[in-house]
């Protein structure tokens, strides 16, 4: 009897092993279904924005760089978080190019209108459409300021378009559209407020404090992590197809991190990961689950905190790996609970396989002391 129902345990776990594999399966299918739409949505956008500007001038928002462009596609804006610029671009026909008065009337709209925006998250559709909406209030809200240090909102709005496009030098490139067009391509420069990574700091820390609290982890080490993985910009995606502001893969850290928060496999959307709330509790989650799931037998808290830095980059084996030559975590944890954590920083920082990690680990580091700093 013993024996019949060892099979009939053997046959239940086997086709529940084959139910979670078909699954899984499914879900990959999935993904990559929605990654292939993706993809031909965005070649359709970018040949369309490449009719105009030509294919070397089309550009699209990174890591640090939030681009995008008008619903003519005549106008564009590009704000670079990690250097604090924003630059706003406009094409013009080459007889428009002469008229002063034009030009002025069109790059001050544009810059207004970038003062004033709330971002989209999918290029193609309408700003206006609330699920394609990126933020919920205005993205560079605090961020620009007058030469007196006032803030520019609605009430001020037009007036400070208006000087930066007198005041600001306007560069002209002669540029040709993939229809064969030659057009001008006029843009202008403006620095956003010194303080304004802090600002953007400041805007989010609700929801940071909010998750931090759930899972606790410090609010200084989650905005340390979005500062380098984002600098703040909340369209951030990466080469990798990391999205938003803690630069979550949906298929591998995005997935792990649902499943760990909902115990349900499922890939997040990308419209998923590029709401804010979504994303930091995601990231927050999956930082908890690094130091108390993964390195949750080693007994300094600092070791915790070096190795799921270096694992938020690089992950768990590769840190592992590069402690004890193995992937396995038990030989990381005997070793590292013998050693001090200055000596496992020191040894991450110098043995970690890709430089990008090594670098990775420091710079967190230095923000999260900074931002503990901040937060006193």
């Amino acid at each position: 009897m013993a024996q019949e129902d060892g099979k009939e345990n053997t046959k239940f776990g086997s086709k529940m092993n084959a139910g979670f594999s078909k699954f899984q399966d499914s879900q990959q299918k999935s993904f990559d279904n929605f990654r292939e739409q993706q993809q031909k949505a965005f070649e359709k956008f970018k040949e369309s924005i490449s009719k105009k500007w030509g294919t070397q001038n089309f550009l699209s928002s990174s890591k640090t760089n939030w681009v995008e462009y008008s619903d003519d596609q005549e106008s564009r804006s590009l704000v670079n978080f990690k250097e604090g610029t924003a630059t706003v671009e406009i094409i013009v026909e080459p007889e428009e190019a002469e008229d002063t008065e034009v030009i002025k009337q069109k790059m001050t709209q544009a810059v207004e209108d970038l003062s004033k925006s709330k971002g989209k998250i999918e290029d193609l559709l309408d700003e206006d459409d609330p699920q394609n909406q990126l933020s919920e209030e205005v993205i560079l809200k605090d961020q620009f300021i007058d030469e007196n240090g006032t803030k520019i909102d609605d009430s001020n709005s037009k007036e400070f378009a208006e000087k930066m496009v007198e005041e600001k030098e306007i560069e002209k490139q002669q540029i040709k559209g993939e229809d064969g067009k030659d057009r001008v391509l006029l843009s202008v420069s403006i620095p956003l407020a010194p303080d304004y990574l802090q600002k953007r700091a400041e805007n989010i820390l609700p929801i940071v404090t909010k998750y931090a609290r759930e899972y606790q982890i410090e609010p200084a080490l989650i905005l340390a992590v979005i500062h380098i993985e984002s600098y703040f910009n909340p369209k951030a995606i990466s080469h990798a197809n990391a999205i938003g502001l803690m630069q979550l893969v949906p298929s591998s850290g995005g997935l792990d991190a649902y499943r760990y928060v909902y115990g349900e496999d499922k890939v997040p959307s990308h419209f998923y990961l590029f709401n804010p709330e979504n994303n930091i509790h995601l990231g927050t989650a999956y930082l908890q689950k690094l130091m108390t799931v993964y390195f949750k037998n080693l007994d300094d808290y600092e070791n915790k905190l070096y190795c799921s830095i270096a694992s938020y980059n690089t992950g768990v084996g590769n840190v592992c790996y590069a402690v004890t030559r193995t992937t396995k975590i038990s030989p990381l944890i005997a070793q590292l609970n013998t050693q001090k954590p200055q000596y496992t920083y020191n040894y991450l920082h110098k043995n970690l396989e890709y430089e990008e990690a090594r670098n990775y680990l420091q710079k967190v580091n230095e923000k999260y002391l900074m931002y503990q700093g901040w937060m006193k």
